[in-house]
C-alpha cells in the first residue's frame, strides 16, 4: 500500500495497531466490527420490550456509534464520546447487578452519567479513571450477586471477555499480534468479542429480562 496515502495520527489511541488512512473511513476494519456493538443493542431491544431492555440496548447502540466515530476518524471529540458511552452501558449493568431497579435507581444512574459527561467535558483525561470506575462498580456488584456468581451466561460473558482482554493486549500497537496494514486486525475482534459478552452480561444481570421499570 502506498505510504502516501497512509499515516499515523497521534491525536487517535496509541493501541488501536490498524494504520490510519486519509480516506474516510480512516480505519476501516475496526471502524466496522465496532458496530457489533449496535447489532447488540438492536438485538437485545427487540427481544425484550421493557424499560430495562431498551435502556441496556440503547446504551449498547450509543457506543458501537461512538466507537464507530472514534475509528473512522472524526477527532478529538470521540475518545471522550466512546468512554463516556461505556461508563454509562457498565454503570447501567451496575445497578441491575445490585438489584432490580426501581425509578429513582433509573435516575440516579441517569444523574451519574451526566456527571460523568460534565466531569470529561472539563478534563478529558479523566475519561480513563471514570470508565474503570464504572466497570469495576459492575465487577463489584456482579462479584456480590449469588445469582450471578453461578450463572452460566454471566460465565461465558467472562470467558468470552477474558479471551477478549487477552487478543486485546497481544494486539496492541506494537504487540506481537499487532499489523497494521492487514485485514485482521485483533482490536476488531476485540470489539466482536466484547459486544457478545456485554450481549450475555446483559442477559444474565436481568438488564434484558423481562422486569421492567414503574
Amino acid at each position: 500500500m502506498a505510504a502516501r496515502t497512509l499515516r499515523y495520527r497521534g491525536a487517535m489511541s496509541p493501541h488501536d495497531c490498524e494504520l490510519i488512512r486519509l480516506t474516510f473511513p480512516a480505519q476501516p476494519v475496526t471502524a466496522f466490527t465496532a458496530l457489533a456493538f449496535v447489532v447488540a443493542g438492536v438485538w437485545t431491544i427487540a427481544r425484550r420490550r421493557a424499560t430495562g431492555p431498551f435502556v441496556f440496548g440503547l446504551t449498547l447502540v450509543v457506543l458501537g456509534a461512538a466507537s464507530f466515530w472514534l475509528h473512522a476518524g472524526a477527532g478529538a471529540p470521540a475518545p471522550a464520546a466512546e468512554s463516556l458511552a461505556v461508563i454509562a452501558t457498565a454503570s447501567w449493568l451496575a445497578v441491575w447487578a445490585s438489584s432490580r431497579p426501581d425509578g429513582r435507581a433509573a435516575w440516579i444512574w441517569l444523574a451519574t452519567v451526566a456527571a460523568a459527561g460534565l466531569v470529561i467535558g472539563i478534563t478529558p483525561t479523566a475519561r480513563h479513571g471514570l470508565t474503570a470506575l464504572a466497570i469495576a462498580a459492575f465487577a463489584v456488584g456482579s462479584l456480590r450477586n449469588s445469582r450471578l456468581r453461578r450463572d452460566r451466561r454471566m460465565l461465558a460473558a467472562l470467558g468470552i471477555f477474558s479471551g477478549a482482554l487477552v487478543v486485546y493486549a497481544l494486539s496492541r500497537t506494537g504487540g506481537p499480534w499487532c499489523d497494521p496494514v492487514s485485514p485482521i486486525q485483533g482490536h476488531g475482534l476485540w470489539h466482536l468479542m466484547a459486544a457478545v459478552a456485554l450481549a450475555f452480561a446483559g442477559e444474565a444481570t436481568g438488564a434484558s429480562e423481562k422486569g421492567t421499570l414503574p
